[in-house]
Formats: structure tokens, sequence, C-alpha cells
């Protein structure tokens, strides 16, 4: 994945970089010929060139004309690897949410099988000083005549509160 972004990233630079120099070579201008921009920047000061070119001699014309149709191609181009970086980027916080939920959900079952294996009265009371819904997902994660146990061993309203949040879990 790191590889796909590195050859996107480069591959982005190099279009840039030889429109820039296209555009330099061309009007011989030190601004363009130097210009350390972003892409939008680069990309609208292509444009208004261009059409500052259209104005030109009618010799050129066929010229430019061919210089513009190469731009609206680099143009494309680079809008297409902004998109393809961007999926990407997507797909990759996608996945490392699933990979952080998964985890938790295995450090959950392990806290679960700590507490399974303690006497229910002590396990209620470490269990009422959590957050309720903290409470809930472990008690959830329990074997259900151990979650029973340690819910009966907690005060009633706490137990209430703790049974809700997991009704609302499925």
């Amino acid at each position: 994945m790191a590889k796909i972004i590195i050859f996107f990233s480069f591959t982005f630079i190099v279009i840039l970089t030889a429109m820039t120099l296209i555009l330099g070579m061309m009007y011989d201008e030190p601004s363009l010929a130097g210009a350390d921009s972003t892409a939008a920047d680069s990309l609208a000061l292509a444009d208004s060139v261009a059409a500052d070119s259209l104005a030109g001699d009618s010799t050129e014309y066929a010229a430019q004309d061919s210089l513009m149709n190469e731009l609206d191609s680099l143009k494309q181009v680079v809008m297409q690897y902004q998109q393809e970086y961007q999926n990407l980027q997507s797909q990759q916080k996608a996945a490392a949410r699933q990979q952080t939920r998964q985890k938790t959900k295995e450090q959950i079952k392990q806290i679960a099988k700590i507490y399974e294996n303690m006497p229910a009265e002590d396990a209620a009371t470490i269990l009422a000083g959590f957050e309720t819904h903290e409470a809930a997902m472990i008690i959830a994660s329990m074997k259900k005549r151990q979650a029973a146990k340690v819910l009966a061993a907690m005060d009633a309203n706490k137990a209430i509160e703790i049974s809700k949040q997991i009704a609302s879990m499925n």
C-alpha cells in the first residue's frame, strides 16, 4: 500500500514539473521556470497562460493547440491520480478502524475471562466502578451463567443500567 502511494506521489510530482517546464520554456518567464506551488496553483497558472496564448499569431496556433491538448491530458492524469490517492487513503483508514475494533474486542474478551474466574461478588464490586458502557461490554463477553451471577451481585440500579446497555448493543 505504501509503495502505491509513493508511486502516485512521485508520478504527480513528475507531471507537475513537466507542465511547469513546458510552460516556462514556451514563455521564457522566470516565475514559471522556478515555480514551487501546489497542484491547484500550477493548474490555474497553466489555464491563464493557455488563455493568453490563444490570442497569439495564427502560425503558432497549431503548436499552441497541440500543447493545450497535452496540458489537458496531463490535467486529467493528475486528477485521476489524486482520486486514486484519496481512495487509497480512505481504504487505509477503514482498514485501520477495523483493525482497532478487532483488537478492542479481543482485549474485552480477555478482560471478561479474568472476571469470569473471580467470585461473582468480587467481579460485581469491581465492575460497578466502571463506566456503564465499559461494564456492559465486559459482562456481555462473559459466559451467560457467570454474567448473571455478577449482575445479581451488583446494586440493582447499576445492574439495570448495565442490562439496558447490553440490550441496546444487540
